[in-house]
């Protein structure tokens, strides 16, 4: 799915923050779509909300997608 591929390109990156130290970063991505999962862009948002906080709950480099009939969908790890 595509917020797998979003975190691994994000996690692959290494960034230079000068003087000689070099930081690695992650993500956790939620998501909802309209209209299938909200009603409004006010519900979407908070759907996508929910759908992130899902993710962190589940470790960090995952993805979650909000899905109105399932609540959470589940995405493997990225990597």
């Amino acid at each position: 799915p595509l917020a797998n591929h979003l975190i691994a390109a994000i996690s692959r990156q290494a960034y230079d923050l000068g003087e000689g130290k070099i930081a690695h970063v992650g993500a956790s991505i939620g998501f909802a779509c309209l209209p299938q999962d909200a009603a409004s862009t006010v519900d979407l948002r908070l759907r996508a909300d929910e759908a992130l906080y899902a993710a962190k709950r589940a470790g960090k480099g995952t993805g979650r997608r909000y899905g109105a009939a399932t609540s959470i969908t589940d995405f493997p790890r990225a990597g």
